[in-house]
């Protein structure tokens, strides 16, 4: 049985169908550009509910996951466990990927055998960066996060600029440690070397946590010819319940690696 050479994950619970089609029409044209065709995207549906539309998406090499409940983000992508292939991509439902994306993301880790995870260049939608990279979190960092207050943020605001990392230099390539969840790319033995993802956060934090485990192990860059279009990372949107599962998977994310308080 011929090793499949890349394999892709995207976890779904009630996602903008638009948004979706858009997602797996551009990794597919980014698979393309690349002349990888070895490839297979796996959608795992964590929604309790079977969206009707899912029937009609016809993507070649697509399996869809389904039946599962609502396991948490984590736990979804594992659910692939031993199928990912020689490059696992964890990605959104919310992203569109640069054509070359796949492309320059292989030749850098072809490259370079130390490197286990890259994480992209990333714009939204009004082609402003996303600051998805970030330094060890604190109390305070998320206190001021979540107040969210005009006066205490300026008050603050280098302390905050310092954890979203924007000093970078997005324009080289730089070794980082905590890379965003959004599409993060990996050599697949460093993600079955870690376990993946650690299945006691429901959601939040686990892209932190597994990023840090890869780093311990091998090389996370950030690569400025990896480019991606993000539609997410609105922290302002979460509702009450969203901020339970974020206070918890802080909480655990504290309690594994150690606290920091400012």
């Amino acid at each position: 049985m011929t090793k499949i050479a890349l394999t892709i994950s995207i976890v779904i619970y009630k996602p903008d169908k638009n948004q979706l089609l858009e997602t797996l029409d551009s990794l597919v044209l980014a698979c393309n550009k690349s002349k990888i065709y070895n490839y297979k995207i796996y959608l795992i549906n964590n929604d309790k509910t079977f969206p009707e539309y899912l029937n009609k998406i016809n993507f070649k090499n697509l399996d869809i996951l389904d039946g599962h409940g609502n396991i948490g983000y984590g736990a979804g992508h594992n659910l692939i466990g031993n199928n990912i292939g020689q490059y696992h991509l964890v990605l959104n439902p919310d992203v569109i990927l640069d054509e070359k994306s796949i492309l320059n993301a292989i030749k850098r880790m072809e490259e370079n055998p130390k490197i286990g995870l890259i994480t992209p260049n990333t714009k939204n939608e009004y082609n402003k960066r996303q600051f998805i990279i970030k330094e060890y979190p604190s109390i305070l960092i998320f206190l001021l996060r979540t107040i969210n207050n005009k006066f205490l943020n300026k008050l603050f605001s280098k302390k905050l600029m310092n954890y979203e990392c924007h000093n970078l230099n997005y324009k080289t390539l730089n070794n980082v440690i905590f890379c965003g969840g959004c599409f993060m790319f990996f050599r697949s033995n460093v993600f079955k070397q870690i376990k993946g993802f650690d299945e006691k956060y429901f959601l939040y934090f686990e892209d932190m946590d597994i990023s840090y485990r890869s780093n311990l192990i091998s090389e996370n860059v950030y690569d400025p010819e990896v480019k991606i279009i993000h539609f997410g990372g609105n922290a302002s949107r979460k509702g009450l319940r969203h901020w339970k599962y974020f206070i918890l998977s802080l909480l655990i994310f504290f309690k594994k690696y150690g606290w920091k308080i400012i």
